[in-house]
C-alpha cells in the first residue's frame, strides 16, 4: 500500500498545531432563493445542569481599583471594537474594575501564550478562545474555572429571560458533562459563496442543495468558460479549491460523515470516502481549479468561480471586490450541498475565567456579562459580521436596513448550526484534514488511493494525539 503521510509530514503537522494561523477579521439580494430552511436556530433556554450551585465568595467592595488581564485572539477592526468596547467599560462599570487588554494576534498566539504564562503562574484571569484549546490546557493544568455558578448566581447571574435569548446550541458547545467551561464570545460559519446571477444565465433557477445539483453548476460554468475566445480561461469556472481543514470538515458534513463519537475519532468512513471522491472528481473534470492566489474575492467579482467557500467575515471584502471591478452581479451565501439536510459548521472563541482570585474570578466574569449583552454584542459582530449570539440580535440585524442581505441571506439559511466538536483534540483533527485535502488535490493522488490515504489519516491521528504541544 502506498504511504500518504510521511514521518516528514508528521513533523509539519506537529508544526503547524504550534504555528499560529491568523483570524478571520475583517448589490441587491440573489436573483435566486436558496433551498428554504426549514427552521431557525432556536434560542433555548440554558439550564444548569449541576445538582447545586455554589455560592459566590467575592466580595464586591474588593473590586473596587481592581485590575484583570484579558487575552483575546482577535485583529483589525474587532481587535479595534473590542478595544473600545473594554474601554468603555472601564470608565463606567459601577465596581470600578479595570480590565487590560492583551492581543497576541490569533487563536494560536493564544494558546502558545496562555501555556506559558501558566506555566510561569502569570496568567491572565480572563481569556477568548476556542474551546478545544481551553479543554486541552484544562487536561493538564485544571485552570478554568466551571461559569455554572456565575450565570445562575441571584446576585451576578443572568436573568431568566437573558437566559432564554442565548442560542442553546452554542452555549452547549462551551459546556462539557455538565462543566461550563466557557461562554460564547463569537461564532462563524463556513458557506459557499455563489454567484446566482450567473447562475441564472446558465440556466439554473435555484441554488444547488445536493452534491449532484452543485457539480451540474460547477461544471456548467467551467464549460461556459470553454466557449469564450480566451483560451487561458478554460480550466476556470467552477468551485474555487480550498483546503482549509474547517472547509474539508464542511464537505465530511454535507455528506453525512460523523468525525467523532464519545471522543474518538474515526476518519476511515465509508461516507469520508464518498465526500473525497466527489470533491476529487469536480476536480479532475475541470468543474473546480486551484488558484494562484490565497483570496478568491477577485476571481468571484470577475466570473472566473461560480461558487468559493469562506467564511462569513469575507462578505465586507466580496462587497468591496465587487464594487472595484464594476460587478453588478447579485450573489449570496449557501451552505455546503449535502444528501440529506443542510448544515452549516460554526466555530469561534469563547470567554472563559481562568482560576485566580475568588475577586478576579467575580471581576472576569460581571465583564463577560457585560459584553453579552444586546448592544455590545451588536458592536462586536458589526465589526466582522460574523453570526449573531441571541435570538434578539438576530432579529435585530435581520430587520435592520443597513445589514448586509448576504449577511441576512446566511443567517437565514442557518437551520441546522453544527459547532465544531467540543474535544481537546479537534485541533490536531483539523490540521490532518487540512494536510489530507491538500494531498488530495494537489498530489497525483487518484480515486483509488484514497482508502489509504484515509487509512493514514487515522494512523497519524493515533500517533500523534499524545504528541502534541
Amino acid at each position: 500500500m502506498k504511504k500518504i503521510i510521511t514521518p516528514i509530514l508528521v513533523t509539519l503537522i506537529l508544526a503547524l498545531l504550534i504555528t499560529a494561523c491568523a483570524p478571520r477579521n475583517i448589490t441587491p439580494s440573489a436573483a435566486i432563493s436558496a433551498t428554504p430552511a426549514t427552521a431557525v436556530p432556536t434560542a433555548t433556554k440554558v439550564v444548569s445542569t449541576a445538582t447545586e450551585i455554589p455560592a459566590i465568595t467575592a466580595d464586591p467592595a474588593t473590586l473596587k481599583g481592581l485590575q484583570i488581564q484579558f487575552m483575546h485572539p482577535w485583529s483589525g477592526k474587532t481587535a479595534e471594537e473590542m478595544a473600545k468596547l473594554t474601554d468603555e467599560f472601564n470608565q463606567t462599570n459601577d465596581w470600578g474594575i479595570h480590565v487590560i487588554v492583551q492581543e497576541p494576534g490569533s487563536s494560536g498566539q493564544v494558546a502558545s501564550e496562555l501555556a506559558s504564562d501558566i506555566a510561569s503562574g502569570n496568567q491572565p484571569a480572563l481569556v477568548a478562545a476556542p474551546v478545544d484549546v481551553l479543554l486541552k490546557l484544562n487536561q493538564s493544568e485544571k485552570v478554568i474555572e466551571d461559569l455554572n455558578p456565575y450565570l445562575f448566581s441571584m446576585d451576578w447571574g443572568l436573568a431568566s429571560a437573558e437566559l432564554a435569548d442565548l442560542v442553546a446550541a452554542y452555549m452547549q458547545q462551551d459546556s462539557v458533562n455538565g462543566f461550563q467551561y466557557a461562554f460564547p464570545a463569537q461564532r462563524t460559519a463556513v458557506m459557499m459563496f455563489y454567484n446566482s446571477t450567473w447562475a441564472r444565465e446558465l440556466g439554473f433557477s435555484r441554488a444547488p442543495a445536493t452534491f449532484a445539483d452543485f457539480r451540474q453548476q460547477s461544471c456548467a460554468a467551467n464549460a461556459a468558460m470553454k466557449k469564450d475566445s480566451d483560451s487561458n480561461n478554460d480550466g476556470l469556472g467552477g468551485w474555487i479549491v480550498n483546503t482549509e481543514g474547517l472547509i474539508t470538515y464542511s464537505w465530511w458534513t454535507g455528506f453525512n460523515s460523523v468525525l467523532v463519537t464519545d471522543g474518538k475519532y474515526t476518519f476511515d468512513t465509508p461516507a469520508a470516502s464518498t465526500a473525497f471522491e466527489g470533491v476529487h472528481d469536480l476536480y479532475t473534470t475541470g468543474c473546480a481549479w486551484i488558484p494562484r492566489v490565497l483570496t478568491s474575492y477577485d476571481y468571484f467579482a470577475k466570473r472566473q468561480a461560480l461558487f468559493y467557500s469562506a467564511y462569513l467575515q469575507d462578505i465586507l471584502p466580496q462587497i468591496q471586490a465587487l464594487a472595484a471591478n464594476g460587478s453588478p452581479d447579485a450573489w449570496t451565501l449557501i451552505p455546503f450541498p449535502s444528501s440529506g439536510t443542510q448544515r452549516v459548521v460554526v466555530e469561534g472563541p469563547s470567554y472563559a475565567v481562568l482560576k485566580t482570585t475568588p475577586e478576579k474570578q467575580l471581576a472576569s466574569w460581571l465583564f463577560i456579562r457585560w459584553l453579552s449583552s444586546p448592544d455590545q454584542q451588536v458592536r462586536l459582530l458589526q465589526s466582522s459580521l460574523t453570526l449573531p449570539l441571541s435570538k434578539s440580535v438576530r432579529d435585530q440585524l435581520l430587520n435592520s436596513p443597513n445589514t448586509p442581505q448576504q449577511w441576512k441571506d446566511a443567517v437565514t439559511a442557518i437551520a441546522n448550526p453544527v459547532p465544531v466538536p467540543s474535544d481537546p483534540n479537534w485541533s490536531l483533527a483539523r490540521t490532518i484534514l487540512e494536510d489530507a485535502s491538500w494531498q488530495l488535490f494537489k498530489t497525483t493522488l487518484t480515486n483509488a488511493d484514497i482508502p489509504a490515504l484515509l487509512s493514514q489519516m487515522d494512523s497519524t491521528f493515533a500517533e500523534l494525539k499524545d504528541r502534541q504541544p
